[in-house]
Order: C-alpha cells, then structure tokens, then sequence
C-alpha cells in the first residue's frame, strides 16, 4: 500500500484531532460532581453509628435501675417481693444459657460434647439393651422402696395400685399390636407421670410452688369480673340472695374470653412457641417420641385439644396412624387452660386441676403407645425440624382483639352442649326410670352409667361414695366434665364426699375424655387435614378409651401419694344470704 504523499498533507489532519481533543476534554469536564453531605446528613450517619452503642448503655442503665428497684423492695417486704425475684431468676437463667452456655456449645467441639451428652445418651438408651434394663429396673426399685417407706402408716394408700395394673394389662390385651408396644416410651410415661406427682404432692418446695401458681392463676382469672360486671351487671354480680347466684353463661364461661386473649398475646410475642418447643425437646430425649406427639403433649398442657392441633397444622399430612392416635388420646386427657377457672368456680380445687395437666401428658403417650403402637416410618422424628406458624396479627393490640373473638365460637359451643346435653340427660333418665317401673325397680339412667364405672373407682373410698364418684365418671363421659363438676361441687356443699374422694375425683374428671369431645376433635382434625378423615374415624373411640384410661390412672397416682388433702376453699355461692 502506496501513500500518495502529495495529496496527504499534515495539516490536514489537524483539525480532526483538536475537534476530538475538545469533545473529550469536554466529557470529562461535564462528568458531574458526588454531592456534598450536608450537616444533618452527617449528623445522622454520626448516630447511626453510635445507635448500638447507646442501646446497650440504655439496657445496662435500665438494669441497674431494675436491680436497685428490686433491692429496694427485698429491703422493704421480703415476702412480697418473692414472686419478682423468682420472675427475675428464671429471665436471668434464660439470658445466661442463650446468651452463654448456648453459643459456647455450638462453637467449641469439647464443650458441645459435654452439653449434648444428656441427650445423647438418652437417646442412645432405647437401643442399647443394658442401659433399657438397668435404668428402668434401678428406678422401679427406688419407687417401691420409696412407696413402702411412705405408706407404712397407712397401706390402704396402695390400693390404688391394683386399678393401674389392671388397666394397664388391659390395654395391652386390647392393643393392636402387642409385640411392638415400645416399652421405653411407655416405662418413661409412667415415670414421668409419678415424678411430676411427687414434685407437686409431695416435695414441700414443689406443693408450696404449685399451690402459690393455681392460686394466683385463679386470681389473674378473675380480673374478668371487672369486665363482665361492666358489661351484664347484675347477672354476674347479684344480690345477696338465699336462691340466687350468677348467671353461668355470663359469670363463668367469660373466662374463656379473657384467657384467648391472653394466650394470642403470648403467641404473638412468641413465648407459647419458645417455651412449648423447649418441653417438647425434653419428652422426646426421655420417652423417644416423635416430633408431633411431644409437641401437641406440652401444647394440650395449655391449649387443650382445640387449639393445640393448629400448632402442628403443616405436618398434619405426614403423619402416622399412631400419630394420630397419640395426639388425639393427648387431647382427650388434657384440658383447656381457657376452661380453668370455669371448673374451679363450679367446685373444682385450682390445685388438683393444675397437677392432673401436667401428670396426665406424659402419661397419656404411654397409653396411646400401648394401644396403637407405631407400625409405619414416622417422617416426623425431631422437634427441632418443626416450624412453628408466626402470629398474623401485626401489633399485640390486634392479638387482644383477635385473641378475644376467636373463643366466642367456643363459649357458644359450649353453651348450646350444655343446654342439649342437660335436656336428653333428664329425658333419659325419666325414660329408663319409667321402664325400670314396669318391673318394679326404681333405677334411673344414672345408676346404670355409674355401674360401667364402679369397677374401676374402688380406690379406697367408702362404698357410698364410690359409688357417687362413679356416677360422676359416668357422666364426664356420658355427656362432659362441666355438668360432672358441677354435680362434684353440689356433693362437696351437701357434705356427701370425703375431702380424699373429693380430691380423687377432681383429677379423674379433669378431662376432655367424653362423647360430646369426638365430635369437636373429628371436625377440627377434619378441616385442618381432610385427607386424613379416615385414619381419623378409625382412631377416634380408641383415643377415648385411652383418655379415660389416662385420667383414672392419674387419680390413681394422686390417691397413692397424697397424705393430707390440699387445703381449697370454697368458691361457691356463700351461705350468708338474705332469705326472702
């Protein structure tokens, strides 16, 4: 290639290179400048940083503003000062094992060895076949050895024992699998039961705790007065009267307003989830129970059978026949903390109910294991693989009022058993007296629903009040535990029950295990998991006969251990009225 050096000259090109000069000269002049910050843009990255750091100095003041406020009122009443200092210890462990113990055996192998080690061997025990034989024989001896020591003075005490073996060999017998009942699961039941009655009946630090706890759940309770007074007045709050009292459906069952509320504030600050996962890890390390089972156990404790199966609405799919069994038996033996005060007001002791949730839990797995063993792969093994629902209300005033109208239904329910209940009890009644007539006998339909129950109510009552205890039984399961109640707290007022069989029927009572409950456990199980509606109806008479079980076996416990009947005074109508 040739350049024709007569017609390209330089200067021609001269210009082409200044115009690219001034074009690129000018692109980088008009790049356009970063902002200057301005002073209050300064001033807030200047707090941005410091906002941690004036956090935690606020926290430490407010501390030490609580310490010293806490100090002060130690110094000024000890023993009013008492529940604050338990509140303050039990936050204080929580803080130091969270924000300690925790992160220490998460990061260091040697210690996260020793913090799992409990765990570990627990669950370790259901395999290795010394450690299955030796525990549980250890702890069956120091039971007896413990039993014979505190009954010396009174061996009728072990009466109770009979009952437990018997409904134990007979659950078994009608088990649908014998050879695969899991025996640790259901050797732990048990212990757990009898322990959780020993620490609350027995140990004097546990019976002045729990005794201290129903006391003043009752009273947190009974701030619904102010509300009701307000609202129905005089039918809640009438006068003094020889004949008149409250009105049931608005003294009592109000309640279970106040209580719903109170729980979906719990649960929207997460305090239902973080304290129900906790216990649940528990019984599973000890018994070896599934996910859901050990969650809806610890969850019925509060709950009730209601609202404990939308806790585990997303696994519902995924579980077993004997899943299901399990959480339904769970939910036939517990109660509603909602329908607490509602069984105290009508004559039911606060403490024995308190004691019969916790006893009757662990328990009630092992009977459910014992009647429906697991024959599938649960897909369901540990807690920690359960995510528990958040609450949907957006600020904790929305979860009052939520919490509130979402028991209406409940209490309305509850309302309209009740009416019905009632009015075919008495038509039967009079039906079978007529019928009985006819020959010449005088038996009502309560006489013969007790005698289904006698067998296994001869505790060591008296005769008469077996038999009475056995009509109560009868009709908890016949019909439902309010009526059973309040037939209890007449019986009490009338003088016709000893305090021990008054206690023993307060924990054989404090049960959902009745007829009225299958339709109430079939549609809420139904709605959440239409798939599993058969597995339900295939269960769901099993599960009552276990939640029956369960409940007599707990007033058997209570029978064995317990010396002196716990104090509880009246919350009946009083007797110092104006007779017109």
């Amino acid at each position: 290639m040739t350049i024709n050096t007569e017609t390209f000259q330089c200067e021609d090109i001269l210009p082409t290179y200044a115009a690219a000069s001034t074009i690129a000269a000018a692109s980088v002049t008009e790049k356009p400048r970063p902002p200057q910050a301005s002073c209050c843009q300064k001033w807030g990255w200047f707090v941005g940083q410091l906002m941690p750091f004036i956090k935690r100095i606020f926290l430490v003041v407010l501390f030490l503003g609580y310490l010293a406020y806490l100090g002060y009122a130690l110094h000024l009443d000890v023993n009013r000062a008492k529940p604050l200092v338990i509140f303050t210890a039990i936050i204080l462990s929580g803080l130091v094992y969270y924000k300690i113990v925790s992160p220490l055996c998460g990061k260091r192998k040697t210690s996260g060895k020793v913090c799992s080690s409990l765990p570990r061997l627990l669950r370790r025990s259901g395999g290795n076949t010394s450690l299955q034989f030796l525990f549980p024989a250890a702890t069956f001896v120091a039971i007896a050895v413990f039993l014979a020591i505190d009954t010396a003075n009174n061996r009728r005490r072990l009466i109770p024992l009979g009952a437990i073996g018997s409904l134990i060999v007979l659950s078994c017998i009608f088990s649908t699998n014998p050879a695969s009942i899991p025996w640790r699961t259901v050797y732990w039941g048990f212990f757990l039961q009898f322990l959780m009655g020993v620490l609350s009946l027995k140990w004097q630090m546990g019976l002045n705790a729990f005794g201290w706890l129903s006391e003043n759940i009752v009273h947190f309770l009974e701030y619904t007065d102010y509300g009701t007074k307000f609202v129905y007045g005089f039918l809640v709050d009438p006068p003094n009267i020889c004949g008149v009292g409250p009105i049931f459906v608005f003294k009592v069952l109000q309640v279970i307003i106040f209580f719903g509320s109170v729980v979906a504030v719990l649960y929207y600050f997460g305090i239902i989830q973080f304290v129900l996962s906790r216990l649940a890890k528990i019984l599973q390390w000890t018994m070896g129970t599934n996910a859901t089972e050990s969650f809806y156990a610890v969850g019925c404790i509060v709950l009730g059978q209601s609202e404990a199966p939308i806790l585990i609405t997303p696994y519902l799919p995924k579980m077993t026949t004997s899943e299901f069994n399990t959480i339904m038996t769970t939910g036939f033996s517990c109660i509603a903390g909602s329908v607490f005060a509602a069984y105290v007001s009508l004559g039911a002791c606060p403490f024995y109910i308190l004691s019969a949730c916790i006893m009757s839990a662990p328990a009630s797995i092992a009977v459910s294991k014992i009647l429906r063993p697991e024959s599938e792969e649960s897909q369901l093994k540990n807690v920690s693989d359960l995510k528990l629902p958040k609450s949907k209300e957006q600020n904790f005033i929305e979860a009052i009022s939520s919490g509130a109208t979402s028991v209406v239904i409940v209490v309305a329910s509850i309302t309209a058993n009740l009416i019905v209940f009632l009015a075919f009890l008495y038509f039967i009644d009079d039906v079978a007296k007529y019928l009985a007539s006819l020959a010449g006998l005088n038996i009502g339909f309560q006489v013969k629903r007790s005698s289904m129950m006698i067998s296994h109510t001869e505790w060591e009552a008296k005769t008469n009040e077996t038999l009475l205890v056995a009509q109560l039984m009868g009709t908890k399961t016949v019909l439902n535990e309010f009526i059973a109640y309040e037939h209890l707290g007449k019986l009490i007022a009338a003088g016709e029950l000893t305090e021990r069989a008054y206690m023993m029927a307060t924990y054989a009572l404090c049960s959902f295990s009745n007829f009225c409950s299958i339709g109430v456990q079939m549609g809420i199980l139904n709605a959440l998991c239409p798939e599993k509606k058969g597995v339900v109806a295939k269960t769901i008479l099993r599960a009552l006969v276990g939640g029956c079980i369960c409940c007599i076996i707990t007033s058997c416990v209570a029978g064995i251990l317990v010396v002196d009947t716990h104090s509880c005074p009246p919350r009946l109508s009083s007797t110092n009225c104006t007779i017109i």
